[in-house]
């Protein structure tokens, strides 16, 4: 009787099928998971940026709201939006600005670009909040750097309810994808680990 070779044996072709095998459930595994992390990571950022700015807007509506008089030496509106806005975390928040009622820039936490300050504003995501009252999100990407960048506008309110301007904030998502990034090539190593293993636990049993 003719010996079959190890290459053209049943063997090997069950051994071929279960790494196939393995391979196929990686796959949607690691798609699920990746997706699944994607997701909660994104969540708990814009979470943790949004509530920063929950509290920034609670300070600047207490700041709108204020009587103001001049010739008791209190700051003025301008420097006491400019003294709240310093002491945001620039780590978190990247590029903050804070416009009033006549769409002009009345503080900002970005030191380069302070000339901006007393300038009008043309950007439609901030004009949308002064006009409609309403929080606008969106992920947009930054054409010099191409940083992927998470952009809200989140109307200011007086005690009438009245919008008496706006908190433009930008910051950076590229942390949460570095974060991203290393988990993948941990689940990476780990699948490629597993499979191995396997397959050679796959030799001893064909």
């Amino acid at each position: 009787m003719q010996k079959v070779g190890f290459f053209r044996s049943i063997q090997l072709k069950f051994i071929i099928i279960y790494i196939l095998l393995l391979l196929v459930a990686m796959q949607v595994i690691g798609s699920y998971f990746v997706r699944s992390i994607e997701e909660e990571l994104l969540d708990n950022f814009y979470s943790s940026v949004d509530d920063r700015v929950d509290l920034l807007k609670y300070n600047l509506e207490q700041a709108f709201s204020r009587e103001r008089d001049e010739d008791s030496g209190e700051l003025t509106l301008e420097q006491e939006v400019q003294r709240i806005v310093n002491e945001i975390d620039t780590t978190t928040i990247s590029s903050l600005q804070v416009i009033n009622s006549q769409s002009q820039v009345i503080g900002t936490n970005d030191y380069l670009n302070r000339h901006i300050i007393g300038k009008r504003t043309t950007l439609d995501i901030i004009e949308d909040s002064l006009r409609h009252g309403s929080p606008s999100t969106f992920v947009a990407v930054h054409q010099q750097t191409e940083e992927r960048l998470y952009v809200k506008s989140e109307p200011i309110f007086n005690e009438e309810e009245d919008v008496v301007g706006a908190i433009y904030v930008e910051t950076s998502l590229e942390g949460v994808y570095s974060q991203l990034q290393n988990i993948n090539s941990i689940f990476l190593r780990g699948s490629i680990l597993a499979i191995t293993i396997s397959a050679i636990l796959g030799v001893f049993v064909a």
